[in-house]
Parts: C-alpha cells; sequence; structure tokens
C-alpha cells in the first residue's frame, strides 16, 4: 500500500478536478471507445482508522490540449475501509473490484445509468441503483495490497500483508479457491499473466519475486524465484510480449527480466532516488516502453533499447 504522504502539486493528475482524500489507487476500464471509464481507490487516515472513498467517472482521451479538466468524476463511494488497490473484472469488465486495509475485498456492480448523472453524486452502497455492493469476500487477515484481473474475467488475484496470495472466482461465491504462501514476508503486489490464467508474479518485503502456477504440484506452488537486496513493492507484465516483466524496489531500482530466463535482470536502472512504488509497460504496444513512479515525486519513462533501460 502507497503512503499516504503529502501530493506535490506538480504530481498531481491535471484530468480530473482534486478529490478530497488522496489518490491511492487508479483503474481504466478497458475499452475501444473514445470516452473511458475510470476508477479511482482514495484513503484518508483519520485517528488510528483509515477512511477511504470510491470515484468513478469518464475520461474523453480525444481532447488534447484544454485548459480545462477533460475528465468528469461522476460517482462518489463511501467505503468500509482505506482502499489499497482496485482492477475491473468481470464479463465486459462490468465489476469493479477493490480491496481494503480491513482485510477484505469488495465487488461493485454498475448500472450504465450513471453515465447519465450530470454532476458528481454521492452514491448510498445500501440503496443506489447507479452501483450496488455485490459482493464481500473476507479471508485475507491482514491489509489488501493489490488486486489483478485474471485472463479469464470471473478469476481475480489478490496479495495481503498477511504473507498470502488468493485466487477467487467472483462469479462462484465470496470464498478463496487457492491460498499460496510463498513469501517470507507481507506480499506488495501480485500481477496475473496476460494470457495463461493460473500464472502470475508476487512481490514481497523478503526482497523475492515469486513466478507461480497454481497447478503446480509442488507444495509452494512456485518453482522460480528473483531475489532483490531490497523489499520489492511492484511488478507488472508487459501487455503483448508476455516474457517480460518488471518491478520495482525500495532502493528505487527498475528490473526488466525475461521470465525464459530469470537467474538475473536483463537491464536496470536506478534514476529514482527513492522506493519505486509502481511500473506499467505501454499499452498495445511491442516496444518495451515502462512508467515508474517513485517516493521521490517523480515520473520516468524508460525505454530498453536492446542493452539499457534508460
Amino acid at each position: 500500500m502507497s503512503p499516504k504522504g503529502e501530493v506535490s502539486s506538480a504530481s498531481k493528475v491535471k484530468a480530473f478536478k482534486p478529490v478530497e482524500l488522496y489518490p491511492d489507487c487508479i483503474a481504466l476500464k478497458p475499452s475501444q471507445a473514445q470516452t473511458e471509464i475510470v476508477a479511482i481507490g482514495c484513503s484518508s487516515l483519520t485517528g488510528d482508522d483509515w477512511n477511504g472513498e470510491l470515484y468513478v467517472g469518464i475520461y474523453d482521451h480525444s481532447i488534447k490540449e484544454s485548459s480545462e479538466p477533460s475528465g468528469r468524476l461522476l460517482l462518489r463511494v463511501p467505503t468500509y475501509s482505506g482502499n489499497c488497490g482496485i482492477c475491473w473484472a468481470g464479463e465486459n469488465n462490468g465489476l469493479l473490484v477493490h480491496g481494503g486495509d480491513d482485510g477484505c475485498i469488495y465487488v461493485w456492480e454498475l448500472n450504465d445509468k450513471f453515465l447519465d448523472v450530470e454532476d458528481l453524486t454521492i452514491v448510498d452502497p445500501q440503496s443506489s441503483d447507479l452501483m450496488k455492493l455485490k459482493m464481500q469476500m473476507f479471508d485475507h487477515s491482514d491489509c489488501i495490497s493489490s488486486v489483478s484481473t485474471s485472463s479469464s474475467p470471473s478469476l481475480i488475484f489478490s496479495s495481503s500483508f498477511d504473507r498470502s496470495v488468493k485466487l477467487w472466482d467472483i462469479s462462484a461465491g465470496p470464498y478463496p479457491i487457492a491460498t499460496i504462501y510463498a513469501h517470507a514476508d507481507r506480499v506488495h503486489c501480485v500481477a496475473a499473466h496476460p494470457t495463461q490464467s493460473s500464472f502470475f508474479l508476487s512481490s514481497s518485503q523478503d526482497g523475492s519475486i515469486r513466478y507461480c502456477d497454481i497447478r503446480s504440484s509442488n507444495d509452494m506452488f512456485c518453482n522460480i524465484t528473483v531475489s532483490q537486496d531490497s523489499p520489492v513493492f511492484t511488478v507488472a507484465w508487459h501487455p503483448s510480449q508476455h516474457h517480460f516483466f518488471a518491478s520495482g524496489n525500495e532502493n528505487g531500482v527498475i528490473s526488466l527480466y525475461d521470465n525464459r530466463n530469470m537467474s538475473k535482470p536483463i537491464s536496470t536502472n536506478n534514476d529514482h532516488r527513492l522506493a519505486a512504488r509502481s511500473v506499467s509497460f505501454k499499452p498495445s504496444s511491442d516496444d518495451i516502453v515502462i512508467a515508474s513512479t517513485s517516493d521521490d515525486c517523480t515520473c520516468h519513462i524508460l525505454q530498453h533499447n536492446g542493452s539499457t533501460l534508460q
């Protein structure tokens, strides 16, 4: 879970008007349309408790330059906890899934009527017909750190500070169908493989990345491990070249790997001065272009040119 510290004005996203809590996670609904749907999970610490809200809005990416925000927030949904990870899932990505710091995974169903909302509307999860809480899934014993949709739309992975990764079938009910303890310390991130529903990557406070297959007969389910010299906060797969993945660790190092030979990274970059919190590949491209964010309040765009990552 990323720290909820002060966000500098230079790092605020300009596409949306500011929300009241600190944005903690974001998920763009897969779409080929000009106007896309985005969900933002926000959190704020009040006393000893995290409070949370979900925002759902639309973004018109056909607008290239404008002095006004090109996105509109339509729904504001109070949540029962801080929000630590978010993704779209289900048939046609019609369900919104997020993890809380209470160890629960929440599954929401949106009604297309919300697209007709003109002003930001506060949603009552108990009575609104715009967005309903479809399911709550309790099995983790500590904070959820991330959620990731499998290539099979009803399957999602979750990672937690309880050292586990769990696989859920949201079409079947609120109970995990597999639990994997592959790490010796809290798990910071899980990334489902883009095309193979049984494979995932996970990264941990113990400094390791595990490449796992839940079909494995191995007791640990995971037979490939990458070790780094500091906690690994984030991992992500390349969207089209599925053997490539990237990671970011506490020392700010961004590493590029090929899962066909994980003995060492293909290339690394250590331009970040503080911990790297997220990595993401350029979508819909065979190029290896990685965006990374860090506690040093910078975002880097890196390209692999065959030998270096810079």
